[in-house]
């Protein structure tokens, strides 16, 4: 690039066009700068469209999050019990898994019309009869198996531990 900006030098020799005209030093270097400005306009383009793309995309994925999180009804919405801080939702193949790609939340619930409403009343049954002899927070951990995970419940203060 150096070489591009700085100023021609002499050389010896010149080159000849297709049309027998002798291009000069100075011919050559405005030529080489024309290039390498043509070549700066287009990476300029390439790099806008390919932001432009990604920008594209990502507003799909929110509309679609928006589109997906605005259509539960606050009654349907369960917090992650392992994260506690996204929702779980129904996968493709019926998995209940977290809204999180990062959460290993993924339970399969067989024989059920509506296995999220299925888990999330199971859920609200195992934190009602813990709240009724204990106040402290119930924790949960999972362990991988053939269908996701195993979650695990434990409380720390009435020594509670159960598979969920």
């Amino acid at each position: 690039d150096e070489t591009l900006n700085s100023e021609p030098s002499n050389m010896q020799d010149s080159f000849s066009d297709c049309g027998g005209h002798e291009l000069t030093d100075d011919d050559l270097y405005d030529i080489l700068l024309e290039i390498e400005e043509e070549l700066r306009v287009d990476d300029e383009m390439l790099l806008e469209e390919v932001l432009e793309e990604e920008r594209t995309s990502l507003e799909y994925q929110v509309n679609e999050y928006e589109d997906w999180e605005c259509s539960m009804d606050e009654e349907e919405r369960v917090i992650c019990p392992l994260c506690t801080a996204s929702y779980l939702r129904l996968s493709p193949t019926y998995d209940i898994c977290c809204s999180d790609k990062y959460c290993p939340m993924r339970v399969r619930l067989n024989g059920h019309s509506n296995p999220l409403l299925a888990f999330k009343n199971d859920l609200g049954r195992l934190f009602e009869g813990h709240s009724r002899s204990c106040s402290d927070q119930l924790v949960f951990r999972a362990c991988p198996n053939e269908n996701g995970v195993t979650l695990f419940t434990s409380c720390n203060s009435c020594d509670l531990h159960r598979q969920f």
